[in-house]
């Protein structure tokens, strides 16, 4: 994410997944580590925040079964 006007963001929270997901927040890196016990297309919602303003969005996963993947 970009912030219009230049200011530096970061990570705020990382929220409206369901109980089968496992989400794993660093915000010091501004990143998360999402896992989700059944194959599926998930929808995690993050904020980032400048300071003063925050937005929401939303990550998009999709999660293959293992057994479906070949090697990589």
């Amino acid at each position: 994410d970009t912030d219009p006007n230049g200011d530096e963001l970061r990570l705020a929270d990382v929220t409206g997944y369901a109980a089968h997901h496992t989400v794993r927040p660093d915000f010091a890196a501004g990143s998360f580590v999402f896992s989700s016990s059944i194959a599926e297309t998930a929808y995690v919602e993050y904020q980032v925040t400048d300071g003063p303003t925050s937005v929401t969005g939303w990550v998009r996963i999709d999660v293959v079964d293992p057994a479906e993947v070949g090697p990589v």
